[in-house]
């Protein structure tokens, strides 16, 4: 099964989210125990460095500053945790797909 979005991203929100108020720690705290729940039932857990400036959709915040905090608060928590499944990936498109190749079939 393949997800775009696991527990990472959600705890990476909420710990942003916190930091400025928005929710209570109790939550980031009731989020860190799901996230150590379930981190170790994902076979791959692949965190991909953005490479573009986002656009306008509506949806998602532009700001660069937000989204710098949050690529930073994601990079934390992979390495505070250091679970075995989770992989930064870089690089290009074609460069992230060979990597990923390697890291799923070997």
């Amino acid at each position: 099964m393949l997800f775009d979005r696991c527990i990472l991203d959600a705890l990476s929100y909420a710990t942003d989210s916190c930091g400025h108020g928005h929710i209570k720690p109790s939550v980031v705290e009731t989020g860190v125990q799901y996230f150590e729940k379930l981190m170790p039932l994902y076979d791959y857990v692949f965190y991909l460095e953005p490479i573009a400036d986002m656009s306008e959709d509506g949806v998602r915040d532009t700001n660069e500053q937000y989204r710098k905090d949050v690529v930073e608060i994601y990079k934390d928590i992979i390495e505070d945790t250091k679970f075995k499944n989770v992989f930064i990936i870089d690089g290009t498109i074609k460069e992230r797909t060979h990597k990923i190749k390697e890291i799923v079939y070997g």
